[in-house]
């Protein structure tokens, strides 16, 4: 395995350097000093394929990008959202709903702090890249630090995420996979959960194929607007739609088919700390620059939040919370907060024959 810098004698980059890469014999990957973001990350397979199934943004290699956003700009592949989510006001959610929105004002960044600033390289070697991001002075987070870490001789990668607080504080946190546009169309393979819900809310952009505010259970039958259901267990779906579903009380578990890659790639987490996965499906909904009813990506994020709502959304007693899911994680300056997580791939002929 190598590193696409050479480590000086702290094992650490030059600080300047805004992507590392490391290779095994099963694949490689670069990681961003952006927000800690993952991707590309090239699986090798068995009888020699490559897949690479993360998001790149489409102007990932050009010099000038769109005006967006910081986050938006740089983004790709997987982060840890610490929170997770961003305010929206009260104006056209169900009063169970609106009555728990707050003001807005614990939420002044898209998907926290450590979304929208340089992370610091804190150790690189031949086998793991780790960085780290120190919150501000003022705030309950002390400091994140993310370990990624192919598995040797095998096409997966672990990754760890340490959470230390200054103070005592529940926040909503997310694990934000994103992946690309298949060459032809991924099948969903979710684990096994409780029950979906669509978006309780308004639209968050122009197009929104999905009913909102809808309980149900099974993703191959969501209700649509309108009127009749849409099957969201393949993707792209078959309709313009920019829409989030939550998936409660889920196993940990969860595996998109890519049979242009003839690949399965999969998720694993703790679902202690991860009860629901929120699927962010992006299909041509988007209709204004620079997207232009072209932008196709699939969120697969392993969540403890009301569909990212916010912090005061979900600290109150949202319907979410009154279900049974919980919504924000409980930090101890006294404890710090450790998650770890995988993503692997595998042909499609070797599930078959499992």
């Amino acid at each position: 395995m190598s590193t696409s810098h050479p480590a000086d004698s702290a094992n650490a980059p030059p600080e300047s350097a805004d992507f590392v890469g490391l290779a095994w014999r099963c694949g490689s990957l670069s990681v961003q000093r952006h927000a800690g973001m993952l991707a590309p990350l090239t699986f090798i397979i068995e009888g020699g394929r490559q897949v690479s199934p993360l998001y790149l943004a489409p102007w990932a290699a050009q010099e000038s990008r769109p005006a967006l956003p910081e986050i938006l700009r740089n983004i790709r592949g997987e982060w840890p959202c610490v929170p997770f989510g961003s305010y929206r006001p009260q104006d056209g959610f169900p009063p169970d709903w609106a009555a728990v929105m707050g003001s807005g004002a614990r939420d002044p960044y898209l998907h926290g702090y450590g979304s929208n600033v340089k992370w610091n390289w804190t150790k690189v070697t031949p086998y793991q890249v780790e960085l780290s991001c120190r919150y501000p002075p003022n705030d309950d987070i002390e400091e994140l630090i993310r370990r990624i870490t192919p598995v040797p001789d095998r096409a997966a990668v672990d990754m760890e995420l340490l959470v230390k607080a200054r103070r005592r504080t529940r926040l909503p946190v997310g694990l934000h996979f994103t992946f690309c546009k298949p060459k032809t169309q991924a099948i969903l393979r979710p684990g096994a959960f409780r029950e979906a819900w669509t978006s309780p809310g308004p639209p968050y952009e122009e197009i929104q194929a999905f009913a909102p505010n809808c309980r149900f259970q099974d993703l191959r039958c969501v209700p649509a607007n309108g009127g009749g259901h849409i099957d969201a267990m393949t993707f792209p779906l078959s309709v313009p739609a920019e829409d989030l579903i939550q998936l409660n009380g889920v196993d940990g578990q969860f595996a998109l088919d890519l049979p242009g890659d003839n690949s399965r790639v999969s998720l694993s987490w703790n679902r202690e700390h991860f009860p629901s996965v929120l699927l962010w499906m992006s299909n041509r909904g988007l209709q204004r620059p620079p997207w232009n009813g072209e932008h196709v990506a699939l969120g697969v994020e392993p969540i403890c939040s009301a569909f990212g709502l916010g912090t005061e959304a979900t600290r109150n007693e949202n319907p979410l919370a009154r279900s049974g899911i919980n919504t924000v994680i409980e930090f101890d300056p006294e404890r710090p907060f450790r998650t770890t997580y995988r993503i692997s791939a595998q042909a499609l002929s070797a599930v078959a024959n499992l």
